[in-house]
């Protein structure tokens, strides 16, 4: 119960905002009292309030009760949110772009456009299943966002952890020393990232652009659409087979 009380309260406070206990009490129907000693989590309201605060927020009592880390109501969102560990503001974009990608502009002046926010939105989606579909880069990715190598140790077991900065590195061949106080682990991580962001868009440039060629015997330039359709035709088959790995 108090682990309860402790999100509750934390997430009440949160909710508020720059807005004023006063302001927010009186919208809710409680006194200003009630609502501070329900953010210090000294008290606990009734289910009429907890349903009253939940409608003021535009969130799930679910979710005031730290039963789900997801603030939405959608039903559909929550159970998305909850099962991919994804953010409710990370899923309404996918959203954005998955429906904008389902689109077909009308042709008219205004087409070419549509076109292009509809391929956008078709490019962003599917680069996030490149990403996500390969699990070794979205570990690197993620180790070089979030990790710094300060030390290190013996491999086959060693419980003594020595700086990162006292560590040399000797080439044999030219008798060459090389020691960087700096996290140069972080940066061959990087590069390894890079490395393959450089192959996928080489070989997707590479089939492009030999598709494109079909469409060049006049020398006209080319359309959105078919830049488009062309696009697809060559990432559909990449993404199937990226979900059958």
């Amino acid at each position: 119960m108090d682990n309860v009380t402790k999100v509750f309260s934390k997430r009440l406070k949160q909710l508020r905002g720059n807005k004023s206990q006063d302001d927010v009490a009186k919208d809710i129907g409680i006194s200003r009292g009630a609502l501070s000693y329900y953010e210090k989590g000294e008290r606990n309201p009734d289910i009429n309030i907890l349903s009253s605060i939940a409608k003021y927020y535009n969130v799930s009592a679910d979710y005031l009760l730290g039963l789900s880390d997801t603030p939405t109501l959608s039903v559909e969102e929550k159970a998305i949110c909850d099962t991919i560990g994804l953010s409710k503001n990370s899923v309404d974009i996918l959203k954005i772009h998955a429906q904008r990608a389902r689109q077909t502009p009308v042709k008219d002046d205004e087409s070419e456009d549509d076109w292009e926010l509809i391929m956008w939105s078709y490019l962003s989606l599917q680069a996030i299943n490149i990403i996500i579909g390969d699990p070794e880069l979205l570990s690197d990715i993620a180790s070089y966002f979030f990790t710094e190598y300060t030390h290190y140790t013996d491999f086959y077991g060693g419980d003594i952890y020595h700086p990162i900065s006292s560590l040399e590195l000797f080439d044999s061949k030219f008798h060459i020393s090389y020691s960087n106080d700096y996290d140069f682990l972080s940066d061959a991580i990087f590069f390894r990232i890079q490395r393959t962001f450089l192959s996928i868009r080489k070989e997707f440039l590479q089939k492009l652009y030999k598709e494109l060629q079909a469409y060049d015997t006049e020398n006209e330039e080319y359309s959105q659409e078919i830049i488009y359709s062309t696009i697809r035709s060559l990432l559909d088959p990449l993404m199937k087979n990226l979900s059958h790995r």
